[in-house]
């Protein structure tokens, strides 16, 4: 039944996306201009029966989750937006003692699998276990305490995304079980009680006709949810459970800016059947639903219209649903959501914005892509939707975009199914989200493999068989504009400021075939003069192993290990290296899985300072991948002091960082 229970929302998915790419248009009711708040239940009912009513004859299904379901029913009411305070915009920047998660924007936390105050060391690993998937968080202690040991553990129900370190308050962002919704009680019950309740239903329906009970199947809808955890750690031997905030939808991503706390989901919408009029929609299929264990009995609270924004020409039929709250104060959590839903975030100090691919051109060939934009205004923990707009083209990633002096800045990629191919551009947009400045067709046929916003500048890397650094003059918003260009074998996936004139690029080199192909080969990190916008320089590139050489840092900046004052980085490798007399194009063999920490010269690029691993000898290379590696990957790294702390899921090692020699190993509790 767990593997119906995917399957029926893999599926839905599909039904759904297929379906509204060859009707998105038909919702006429939405304004065309800019968003419009709802003003009831019934006009959003209206709107689904436009596009989603229309669909098959199966039953919705949707994403929601919950803890001791059957007793739970949803309360028809909005949470009140918390009291306005002073904004706290505490810097999450590393210092030259103790690193920390390298974020895009300083003063702007994000979550991560690892955080650390310098005192201890918090990791988290999800374990998955059929409906009862969980999370270890441990806690450890580092040698300012004085000693090197685990003084405290904690399990919680679902897997985790990531966490957050704010003082004593330490917050865990998970995914509980999933739910069914029974539309006829809109109450949740657990998938276990469903699969009880679908055999006792299903069993002489199936015997009789052949085919399931499509009336039960219509009752009951697939809901996944996103909780926030707050725990006080005082006492790290001992944490106390303090507060939930749970939402609906599929984790997205967040943000915390001092105590405030902003969490994304993304609530998916299926349809699966067809209703004949608006009034056969219950409405709690279809509202998102908040839940925060502050209020008495914890109800789920379905969100008022007055909270609830829609798109212009949606692209998508799926919310958006934002919640911020204070995780030191007991202020009720504030939620809105729009319809048009998110596949990226970026958040300034005062902004937050939910960008949405539109692939919707796919029913016009010929057309290009957008990229829809939420803008919410962010006030001591109330996100406000303030403005919406789009651009041509699709986001690669955060980086993407960028807010600077009101005016916000976003490159993408315009695909179209005409013979033109792909562009690049790169739009300034106005605090009302409306465009005033723009470059395009940037390198025709093209792809954006990287992107940097550093105030009045900007750096963009794009890739088919060269790497072209372009340099942008960003500092007169209404005329943006390329200043020059380098072009190099490889590309970079990541660009890192080292400081104002000098750019780090991670990514790979590239190696070409008989046939003309363009293939990646070993790591590749470049230093990257910048100081003259007219003529971007590389310093020095240095490549590491061959064809196969991974790293997370390639696709996670969160991976990397960084430090201005000790002029040294640091990230996870998995290291490829071939044979003599291989090909250039063949995959190396696999001989060593750990972590690199580089030393950084402005003047002469990269050196290796040191290598270290978990596992406990030389990767066997007839069987690179036996069981006993299994956990040994280290994903993170930071250092305390002189001391560098690398996690895997079975272990924290202290090396020194003088010459990398091993301290201690501490074993996690699983």
């Amino acid at each position: 039944m767990e593997g119906k229970s995917k399957f029926l929302k893999a599926f839905s998915l599909a039904i759904s996306s297929l379906f509204l790419f060859t009707t998105i248009c038909s919702a006429a009711t939405v304004s065309q201009t800019k968003e419009q708040r709802l003003k009831s239940y019934d006009e959003l009912k209206e709107i689904y029966m436009n596009v989603v009513g229309k669909g098959n004859d199966y039953s919705e299904y949707d994403d929601v989750i919950v803890e001791d379901a059957m007793e739970e029913s949803v309360a028809v009411s909005a949470p009140a937006p918390a009291a306005a305070r002073s904004a706290n915009t505490t810097s999450a920047a590393t210092s030259g003692a103790v690193s920390s998660t390298n974020v895009q924007v300083q003063g702007v936390d994000e979550g991560d699998i690892v955080k650390n105050d310098g005192n201890y060391i918090y990791t988290v690993k999800s374990v998955y276990e059929g409906y009862s998937n969980y999370s270890i968080v441990n806690i450890i202690s580092t040698y300012r305490t004085g000693n090197m040991r685990v003084v405290g553990s904690l399990k919680v129900e679902g897997s985790c995304h990531e966490m957050y370190l704010n003082g004593t308050k330490l917050v865990l962002i998970t995914h509980p079980q999933d739910v069914y919704l029974d539309l006829n009680t809109n109450k949740h019950i657990t998938i276990q009680d469903y699969n009880k309740l679908s055999t006792e239903y299903n069993k002489n329906y199936l015997t009789n006709t052949g085919a399931m009970n499509i009336a039960f199947e219509k009752r009951f809808q697939y809901k996944t949810r996103t909780a926030a955890l707050v725990y006080d750690v005082g006492n790290p031997a001992k944490p106390r459970y303090e507060r939930r905030v749970m939402q609906d939808g599929d984790y997205l991503s967040s943000r915390m800016i001092g105590d405030q706390l902003y969490m994304v989901t993304n609530r998916y919408n299926y349809s699966w059947f067809r209703y004949e009029n608006a009034s056969d929609i219950n409405v709690y299929s279809i509202i998102p639903l908040v839940r925060d264990s502050l209020v008495s009995g914890d109800p789920y609270k379905m969100l008022e219209p007055r909270y609830i924004c829609i798109l212009p020409d949606l692209g998508s039929y799926n919310f958006a649903v934002v919640s911020g709250f204070n995780i030191k104060k007991n202020t009720a959590v504030t939620t809105e959501a729009c319809l048009g839903g998110g596949s990226n975030i970026y958040a300034s100090l005062s902004s937050l914005y939910v960008t949405n691919n539109d692939y919707s051109y796919y029913r016009n060939l010929g057309s290009v892509s957008k990229t829809s934009i939420i803008k919410y205004t962010l006030s001591n923990g109330v996100p406000k939707v303030s403005a919406v707009g789009s651009v041509p083209g699709n986001i690669l990633n955060q980086f993407s975009c960028d807010e600077y002096n009101n005016n916000f800045r976003i490159a993408t990629t315009t695909d179209t199914w005409s013979s033109s191919g792909s562009r690049n551009n790169v739009y300034v947009l106005n605090s009302s989200l409306n465009i005033i400045g723009k470059i395009e067709n940037l390198a025709p046929g093209e792809r954006i493999y990287s992107v940097r916003f550093m105030d009045k500048k900007g750096y963009v890397v794009t890739f088919r068989q060269v790497d072209p650094l372009f340099a942008l003059d960003l500092s007169n918003p209404t005329n943006p504009r390329v200043t020059g260009q380098l072009k190099i074998p490889g590309f970079s996936n990541y660009l890192h400021p080292y400081s104002e004139n000098i750019l780090i690029g991670i990514g790979n080199t590239t190696t070409e075939t008989d046939y003309g192909a363009t293939l990646t080969d070993g790591l590749k990190l470049s230093l990257f003069d910048v100081s003259n916008p007219f003529n971007p320089k590389e310093i020095q590139n240095f490549i590491l192993g061959s064809r196969g050489t991974s790293s997370e840092v390639l696709y996670n900046h969160k991976a990397l290990m960084f430090s201005r004052e000790k002029n040294i980085m640091g990230f996870p490798v998995q290291l490829y290296e071939r044979k003599a007399g291989s090909s250039s194009t063949d995959y190396g063999n696999l001989t060593y899985n750990g972590y690199y920490v580089f030393k950084i010269d402005v003047n002469k690029g990269f050196s290796v300072l040191g290598r270290l691993t978990h596992l406990s000898g030389p990767i066997d290379p007839k069987n690179p991948w036996k069981n006993e590696y299994v956990g040994l990957d280290i994903k993170r790294g930071i250092f305390v002091d002189n001391t560098l702390y690398t996690v895997s899921e079975k272990f924290v090692q202290a090396n020194s960082l003088s010459d990398f020699k091993a301290i201690k190993q501490v074993k996690l509790a699983n």
